[in-house]
């Protein structure tokens, strides 16, 4: 079994949040399963970090070591997916079927851990919600 690793988890584990320590340690007993990102949480964590540092809840040298962190983490082993046109219409197509509300970004996530065969792994209880309804596997951590 893998797991795709959504922004909010990714977010969580390289900054400080409420939830970093539960997602550090949970990335920490699942790393002997393939763990697996896309290019769209690098996109996604980017423009995080950036909000943060613009707001002013980190500084600056922590963006760019939360950065480097998670730069690390890509090549440490992790997988990346890239992001392709079949996914972008199965996010629609999932969007559109979702019984409850289903942001663009969340259904782009859940599209790309299905199509992939990976259980998606979030902190957004309505993404989540939206993931069992749809029947595709999801965890909601």
């Amino acid at each position: 079994m893998s797991f795709y690793l959504d922004t909010s988890v990714v977010v969580a584990a390289f900054t400080n949040e409420a939830r970093t320590a539960d997602c550090q340690q949970w990335i920490r007993e699942h790393q002997a399963a393939p763990l697996t990102v896309s290019e769209w949480v690098w996109v996604e964590f980017t423009a995080a970090i950036g909000a943060k540092a613009r707001l002013q809840t980190i500084t600056e040298p922590t963006k760019e070591r939360a950065a480097a962190m998670y730069s690390a983490f890509l090549t440490g082993g992790m997988l990346s997916f890239g992001v392709g046109p079949n996914d972008f219409s199965y996010a629609a197509e999932l969007a559109d079927r979702a019984p409850v509300g289903l942001r663009g970004a969340d259904a782009l996530h859940l599209a790309i851990a299905s199509r992939r065969g990976a259980t998606l792994c979030t902190l957004d209880k309505k993404q989540a919600e939206a993931g069992v309804s749809l029947g595709l596997a999801t965890l909601l951590l």
